[in-house]
Order: C-alpha cells, then sequence, then structure tokens
C-alpha cells in the first residue's frame, strides 16, 4: 500500500511539473493553418464574389496527384486487379447516374459497344493525357490546337508547357478565320460548354478532324439559363460523332 501510495506522489509530481513545460512548447510551436485547394479557375472566383463568399487565403497547397495508381491504358498494360474492381465500380455508377439525369450520351458514345470511364482526380490530367496520346501515338504529324477565346488555360498549358511537343502548337482564335493551318497539319479543336470562364454555350467552330469536348459543368447548376446546356451540347455532339437521329 506504501508503494502504490508512493507511486501515485511521484506521479501526481510528475504531472505538475511537466504541464508547464509542455503548455510552453504548444505556444512555442504553433503551426500556420494550412488550407488545401484541390481546383481554383475563373469560374470559381466569380461564384465567390457573386455568393459573398470570402476568398481563400493566398497560403494553398494545391494537390493534383492521381488517386488511382492506375497510369496507363489497359490495352497497353494489363489493368491492375485491386484497381479493376475499382474502375468498373466507378464506370457503372457513373454510368447509372448520368443515364438517371439523361445526359449520358455526352460522355459515351452510344454505338461504342465498350465504352470507359477513367476516373481522376479533377479534369486536368485527363486533359494532359488526351493530349499526349494524341500527339505522341502519331509523332510523324503535326497537330495544331486552337479554341475560341476565352477558354480554361489548362487547355493550352497541356499543349505547350508541360511537355516540348515538337509536332504540336496552340492557336487561340476570337474568329475561324483566323486560325491558320500550315501543310500537313492536323486541326484539334477545344470545346468547352458551359465554357470557362464565361459560361457561355458552346459549339465546335471549324471542321476539326478531332475534337475534345470539355463538359466539366455541364449541369443544371451552371450556364445562362441553369440548364448546363444539355440538350444543346447533345445535339452537336451528336453531329460530331456522325450520329443520325
Amino acid at each position: 500500500m506504501d508503494l502504490l501510495k508512493a507511486l501515485f506522489a511521484g506521479l501526481l509530481c510528475l504531472t505538475i511539473h511537466a504541464w508547464p513545460s509542455d503548455r510552453e512548447i504548444v505556444e512555442v510551436e504553433k503551426r500556420p493553418i494550412i488550407y488545401l485547394q484541390p481546383n481554383t479557375a475563373q469560374l470559381f472566383t466569380e461564384l465567390y464574389q457573386a455568393y459573398g463568399l470570402l476568398n481563400p487565403p493566398a497560403k494553398t497547397i494545391i494537390e493534383s496527384a492521381l488517386y488511382l495508381d492506375q497510369s496507363t491504358y489497359p490495352s497497353i498494360l494489363p489493368m491492375q486487379p485491386s484497381n479493376q474492381a475499382i474502375f468498373d465500380h466507378a464506370s457503372g455508377v457513373l454510368s447509372e447516374f448520368h443515364r438517371r439525369v439523361g445526359d449520358l450520351e455526352l460522355y459515351l458514345d452510344p454505338h461504342n459497344p465498350k465504352p470507359f470511364f477513367y476516373t481522376a482526380a479533377g479534369s486536368k490530367q485527363l486533359i494532359v493525357a488526351l493530349v499526349y496520346g494524341i500527339v505522341m501515338s502519331e509523332p510523324q504529324k503535326k497537330f495544331l490546337f486552337v479554341e475560341q477565346a476565352p477558354f480554361y488555360s489548362g487547355h493550352p498549358n497541356a499543349v505547350t508547357e508541360l511537355f516540348n511537343y515538337p509536332n504540336a502548337r496552340f492557336q487561340a482564335f476570337h474568329d475561324p478565320a483566323e486560325i491558320k493551318l500550315e501543310p500537313g497539319e492536323v486541326l484539334v479543336e477545344f470545346v468547352t460548354s458551359p465554357n470557362n470562364p464565361d459560361g457561355k454555350f458552346r459549339k465546335p467552330l471549324t471542321d476539326a478532324s478531332i475534337i475534345i469536348a470539355d463538359f466539366v459543368f455541364a449541369s443544371s447548376a451552371f450556364g445562362s439559363n441553369g440548364t448546363g446546356y444539355i440538350e444543346e451540347n447533345i445535339e452537336w455532339i451528336r453531329e460530331a460523332r456522325g450520329i443520325v437521329v
């Protein structure tokens, strides 16, 4: 019993004497708050201003990593078993969701027997991958990527900033007549609808051989009429695919 009393007294004494020291350490090691900001663009900035939300602090950490460890298309390298289940589940959930919403045709060609939903953390990685796939799959060809201004800065960056493509360049335009193709160049047009940053309806303005359709904001939350221009977008995407309804 005396031993227990001695141990308790020693522990109490240690606690009393240790507390001020711990408190001082906590005060000395105070660290600034780090705000995680996964995606910023002009459109989000406009929403902050429109609804009176404060802009996030200048000190932010941008997370742009892929969360799923599958960096190559399955036809080149077999899908990792653990990710096969994830991608299959994601594809099923996304297909069912967009089928119920009524805009599945925006993302999947109904005449493609085996559509593939590639899941990523945001659209930036997908845009970079699309440009890389187009340019590097046919290195003997030259490509001109174009888009009507204003546009999302991630599109030209994917063409000119990340990789030094000797066979690809980007040109912004206001009028399609401004586009000047060099001999042998393949025309690729970015089309974002609703557009980022102005939220306007967009459709192809050129006879591009390849169209990269960016429908990241095609929902009822965006667009001047609150529909995301879903019906209008489906109409032109059908025409681009050569589908007669």
